[in-house]
């Protein structure tokens, strides 16, 4: 039995024709839907925007059903469904509630803007752009998704390219390539790669926290208005962030 409501969530998620900011190619590669848009502008695994499509495709029919925003079941063999305007908006709330909070307490304007020229209720294509590079960007982040605030400073750099993108054909400021891994190896192996450094340092855990960093203790870096210069977009590897763990000097070790 086909559900009607996972048809209408796989047919909001196709580039519409009369939308000027998801183009139907890019560089002769054919655009299958908007995550497809996403990982051919931004350098997404291909693997990681089919988990993450259908992540957000059951997400909108769900919450199309669970609110009631759906005809009752006698009736859905005579309708065309079309998931509303108020299941995206209610996914986005859910989604960026902790993004929203980070920018409030930094006092920083959330950079999930919608161009005016792209605001139709029938497609909300732009609002599941950003649905979806939030997904992309977590899919892919590894152990950095135990830094929370880590992932809005990077979901609040690239839904600023994003928004250039759609409103006036702006260039990211690092580009794949033509590779699928670039958003791994441009922005999280490098902080990855810092997260194993402090973890070796540690000993299990038998070395002074003094001489290392923990998650919290990486996370806190973004919680400071100062990271956005310390750090930029793209990342600045030579910042002090990026330096390896601090030599153990002087530690006495704990045996077991």
């Amino acid at each position: 039995m086909e559900i009607p409501e996972i048809k209408a969530a796989v047919e909001l998620l196709h580039p519409r024709l009369d939308s000027s900011s998801v183009p139907g190619q890019i560089d002769g590669h054919i655009i299958h839907d908007l995550l497809d848009w996403l990982r051919q502008t931004f350098g997404f695994q291909k693997d990681n925007v089919e988990n993450q499509k259908e992540n957000l495709i059951l997400l909108l029919a769900n919450i199309q059903m669970r609110e009631g925003r759906t005809a009752r079941h006698g009736e859905r063999s005579n309708h065309v469904f079309q998931i509303q305007s108020s299941t995206v908006i209610y996914l986005m709330k859910k989604l960026f509630q902790n993004y929203i909070s980070w920018c409030r307490y930094l006092d920083l304007e959330s950079n999930i803007e919608i161009p005016s020229s792209a605001t139709r209720p029938a497609t909300q294509q732009p609002e599941l752009l950003y649905v979806g590079l939030y997904f992309l960007i977590w899919g892919e982040a590894s152990n950095v998704r135990f830094m929370p605030e880590c992932l809005c400073y990077i979901f609040h750099h690239m839904a600023r390219d994003l928004y250039g993108i759609i409103s006036s054909s702006f260039d990211p400021l690092f580009r794949p390539d033509g590779r699928d891994d670039a958003f791994l190896k441009l922005v999280i192996q490098p902080i990855y790669n810092v997260i194993r450094k402090e973890a070796l340092v540690n000993k299990h855990g038998t070395v002074s926290h003094s001489m290392w960093r923990n998650y919290d203790d990486l996370n806190e870096v973004f919680w400071l208005k100062k990271c956005f210069n310390q750090l930029g977009w793209p990342m600045d590897l030579g910042a002090d962030f990026f330096s390896a763990a601090k030599k153990m000097k002087n530690v006495t070790e704990v045996t077991h």
